[in-house]
């Protein structure tokens, strides 16, 4: 999910020449890692209409993402140890950038168009820059603050219309949605300081599952007890598959796009979440964006053009 977009801070890779056919194919896998993003609030939405409350349903989910990266991992003799300082990362970062992020998700899926929560969910690298440069971690350069400006109008292009919304009910969802890409900016700003040295980028995206799926088990467990997921109907259960599927895939494919093709082009997936995730909204639940929701999605599509021209330049 939107959480390994932050593991690029540190991923160990090099942008290189390559030949015209491998560019073709890294295009293909950019698509295919937006469109995965894009898919899973439509997902996430399906999944909470069952008898399985909303952290039950992400409890499984990470547990399931958590044992077939584990099994990886162990079949590559790639396991991260397990000291004093790397658990203290496990469960900072696996609160920050899964379970708190993904709850806040699941508990509004409910009550939010899924192309609008898409589209807060990429809104994450407006929120990092701003607070990266707050708290000291990047300077405030001219570039900064235009995204960060920009972003603003975008999100007020949400919330202050009258008629932006399908209801003014929803505005107030939307206002706590924002607490997502808050949770995912604070999330990065923590792995990138905090990255242990021995972590490649597959186990510390496993190393945050892992904490979040710790914290989060006793409501998992509790749903396989009580028999809540054996009385989940098929249609969101079949929903829970897809979503681990989709996670899993996701994962494979952006940690590969990483280390052929670096994290800057990979970034430019966020611009396809966001597309597939308004095409999917209006394909499966009949949604029909405002045109102020239509100018914000413009809005928010520069302001993150501006932070990867900034970043990939580094004047930003």
């Amino acid at each position: 999910m939107q959480s390994i977009h932050d593991l690029e801070h540190r991923a160990r890779t090099a942008r290189v020449k390559r030949p015209p056919l491998a560019r073709v194919g890294n295009f293909v896998i950019l698509l295919w890692v937006g469109a995965l993003w894009g898919t899973q609030p439509a997902l996430i939405k399906m999944s909470v209409s069952g008898a399985l409350s909303e952290i039950e349903a992400l409890a499984l989910v990470l547990f399931a993402v958590v044992s077939v990266v584990g099994v990886f991992l162990v079949a590559h003799g790639r396991m991260p140890r397990f000291t004093r300082e790397t658990l203290t990362f496990i469960g900072v970062a696996g609160f920050l950038e899964y379970a708190a992020p993904l709850l806040t998700i699941f508990l509004l899926a409910a009550h939010i168009n899924a192309g609008l929560l898409t589209l807060i969910v990429a809104s994450t690298p407006a929120f990092t820059v701003a607070l990266a440069a707050a708290v000291g971690s990047e300077a405030l350069g001219r570039q900064t603050v235009l995204a960060c400006l920009i972003g603003l109008a975008a999100i007020a292009l949400i919330v202050v219309p009258e008629d932006a919304l399908p209801s003014r009910e929803m505005l107030p969802w939307c206002l706590a949605a924002f607490a997502i890409p808050v949770f995912y900016s604070c999330g990065s700003i923590y792995v990138s300081r905090n990255w242990p040295a021995e972590f490649d980028t597959v186990q510390a995206a496993f190393a945050g599952a892992l904490g979040s799926s710790v914290l989060l088990a006793p409501f998992g467990l509790k749903a396989l007890v009580a028999g809540n997921l054996g009385a989940n109907p098929s249609g969101a259960s079949w929903a829970l598959m897809a979503l681990t599927f989709s996670v899993v895939l996701e994962m494979t494919l952006y940690m590969y796009l990483l280390r052929r093709a670096g994290p800057v082009f990979a970034s430019f997936s966020s611009f396809v979440m966001i597309i597939s995730g308004f095409v999917i909204g209006m394909a499966i639940f009949g949604e029909r964006p405002s045109v102020w929701i239509w100018t914000s999605v413009a809005l928010f599509a520069l302001s993150l053009a501006i932070i990867l021209r900034g970043h990939k330049s580094g004047v930003v």
